[in-house]
């Protein structure tokens, strides 16, 4: 997948637009491909545990810095990306003098999210971070775990800054089982690498977190995550997929070009889709030379 340099000059394949509403075209084109899908996940874990570290990893350098933050209540935040079919819901304060109110706008929260109709719109699974070299599982730790089983909502629990403690894995999830805190998996990762010390576990996290999501959600995940390639090719092979049905089913119309209007955005956002897939954005005068590229195509 080759991303085209945006001050390139029209393609000599491009049709001239015409009476084409080419921002029309921008707009189906950008719906399109949100009903791909989106992913939303949880991140929770006390100040310092290493989540931005974690979450930069996992879905590219700076995600965490970059993307843009919209507080939903006092102590949780909602973090988006437009490159990224990803949502990430950041809760604050998960220390002993504030947990309690975190865990009331953790439940204000879900039961937001459950209040929505559409699916894209629901909290889909949670990282539960706990930091590794501490040795220790606090209460609200395991508490928070407690309310997601509540709501159904799978947990992995994540063992950051990893030391190689073993023990410690067993012990954690030793007190999960007493505490009747219900988890998908323990997954130890050290995210940042040390000298001597490689970064670990991210293709874990990963393979774990893409097995415990709804089927609907692992392709956006599959697109949204850095670390394994071949689901990246999973997630570019169903851009590819739902365009064949979408463009099949508007082909159908019998008079000639009529359907231009249609499966432009179709073949674009299948375009644009592959490209976010392995890791690639495309700006909008990119993606204006797409859409013309197509239409030329199309002709």
């Amino acid at each position: 997948v080759e991303q085209a340099p945006a001050t390139a000059g029209a393609s000599p394949f491009a049709m001239p637009a015409g009476g084409l509403d080419m921002d029309g075209l921008m707009q189906e084109t950008s719906m399109r491909l949100r009903s791909l899908g989106t992913v939303n996940i949880l991140v929770a874990g006390q100040t310092g545990v290493g989540k931005s570290t974690l979450i930069n990893s996992v879905f590219g350098e700076q995600f965490a810095q970059a993307a843009a933050g919209r507080p939903v209540t006092q102590q949780a935040q909602w973090f988006t990306s437009d490159s990224v079919p990803l949502r990430i819901l950041d809760t604050r304060g998960l220390e002993a003098k504030d947990y309690a109110i975190t865990l009331n706008d953790l439940r204000f929260e879900i039961e937001n999210c459950r209040a929505q109709k559409d699916a894209k719109d629901q909290l889909h699974l949670a990282w539960v971070c706990i930091s590794s070299p501490s040795s220790r599982v606090q209460d609200c730790e395991v508490d928070i775990v407690r309310v997601l089983n509540k709501y159904d909502i799978p947990a992995i629990i994540v063992l950051t800054k990893d030391d190689d403690d073993e023990e410690f894995a067993q012990i954690v999830g030793q007190i999960m089982d007493e505490r009747r805190a219900a988890y998908t998996t323990i997954v130890p990762v050290r995210a940042l690498a040390k000298p001597k010390r490689p970064s670990a576990g991210l293709e874990d996290l990963v393979v774990a977190t893409f097995t415990a999501l709804p089927a609907a959600h692992r392709n956006a995940f599959a697109a949204a995550q850095k670390i394994n390639r071949n689901l990246n090719k999973v997630a570019a092979d169903e851009y590819v997929i739902a365009a064949s049905s979408a463009a099949a089913a508007a082909s159908v119309i019998p008079i000639p070009f009529a359907d231009m209007a249609t499966l432009a955005p179709i073949q674009a956002s299948m375009l644009i889709g592959i490209s976010n897939a392995f890791g690639l954005t495309l700006e909008r005068a990119q993606i204006m030379q797409l859409i013309t590229t197509v239409l030329g195509c199309l002709a």
